[in-house]
């Protein structure tokens, strides 16, 4: 049986700063989720199943888990940014998001290294000729996206 879980972020990255006045990551919760019609929705969830934690989050923020893990077992959601690595030899062969593809019912990557898009299918590439990480978020890694500029 495949886990149903969902993230979202209740703070977005740079909505606060430290004192030297650097941004801080987005916080995110992990759940199950009431999704609203308009900017905020739930997650609900908790360490103990008796005490159900509710944390308002952003909507768009919201990811599935894919129900795939990368190479140290990290949980690999919608909105993950994930490098392949080509085995036997390792080497970088691109930097994708993670997202839903509906008209197929399955997770899907699109490159975002600059190059022509690319879409494969996330089952598909986490056999054995590649090796997976996670390396961020489309959310609190802007610059990973096309060669964007953190803001």
């Amino acid at each position: 049986m495949r886990e149903i879980l969902f993230r979202g972020q209740t703070r977005r990255r740079g909505e606060k700063v430290n004192i030297a006045g650097d941004k801080l990551p987005g916080r995110w919760v992990y759940g199950g989720v009431l999704q609203g019609t308009g900017d905020y929705s739930i997650i609900y969830g908790g360490e103990n199943p008796n005490d159900i934690e509710k944390h308002t989050v952003y909507t768009d923020t919201l990811g599935q888990y894919t129900g795939l893990t990368d190479k140290n077992g990290v949980k690999i959601f919608v909105g993950d940014i994930i490098e392949r690595r080509l085995l036997p030899t390792k080497r970088i062969c691109t930097r994708s998001a993670v997202k839903f593809a509906p008209n197929h019912s399955a997770f899907a990557i699109n490159d975002i290294d600059g190059g022509p898009i690319i879409e494969d299918y996330l089952d598909s590439i986490t056999r054995m000729e590649y090796e997976i990480e996670v390396v961020g978020n489309i959310h609190d890694n802007p610059e990973f996206i096309g060669g964007g500029q953190d803001e």
